[in-house]
């Protein structure tokens, strides 16, 4: 998503509900300085500040991002190679994205299941979800896969599995052949990185 086009949804939820930022930053428990630069997109938030503003703004963290599309990005580097490069703290950090965004699912889950949700949002989070889901399995070819560690490995089938659940709830909402034969395609990659890793 343009940072520009957070910044503006983030001003226009704020401004609706007729908070100033000060106050706005003060129901979200976030520093008004980093509400404001958020706001004029000369800062990048984190999650958790993602988190708190949507909760000051009482709205869920996905109409934040209203408008938004999937950027095309860099592949990263093998796992194997960052964490040479990188040492054991890469592995802590690897743990903790791949928690994070297990987490992260699992508040799309509720989204998804939430009966005042719209099939527009539910819509968006399946597309973010199996776009995350899309990126792991094109960057991991067999070559990647072999120089992984079995808990990489792991890693990466928990992933996998909780962004598949979110798909297959956007699914049960929302019917379509084609989001059904997408799921089983995951699953079936996820059976088979199963089976590698079981070997």
């Amino acid at each position: 998503m343009e940072q520009r086009q957070l910044g503006l949804n983030i001003k226009r939820l704020r401004q609706e509900r007729g908070l100033s930022q000060a106050r706005a930053a003060a129901r979200a428990g976030v520093d008004p300085a980093t509400w404001n630069q958020v706001e004029t997109r000369a800062r990048k938030p984190n999650i958790e500040t993602l988190e708190r503003m949507a909760s000051g703004l009482d709205v869920e963290m996905a109409d934040l991002f209203a408008g938004y599309e999937i950027p095309k990005v860099e592949p990263p580097l093998p796992f194997n190679q960052v964490a040479e490069e990188r040492g054991d703290e890469e592995q802590q950090r690897r743990s903790f994205f791949a928690n994070a965004i297990i987490s992260a699912a699992n508040r799309l889950i509720r989204i998804v299941e939430d009966p005042a949700t719209n099939d527009q949002k539910r819509f968006g989070v399946g597309d973010a979800a199996s776009a995350l889901a899309d990126y792991a399995v094109e960057h991991v070819d067999e070559e990647v896969w072999d120089a992984l560690t079995n808990e990489e490995r792991r890693e990466l089938i928990g992933v996998q599995e909780k962004l598949l659940e979110v798909v297959e709830q956007v699914t049960q909402h929302i019917e379509g052949r084609q989001a059904e034969e997408e799921v089983a395609e995951r699953r079936e990659k996820i059976k088979e990185w199963t089976r590698q890793l079981s070997a």
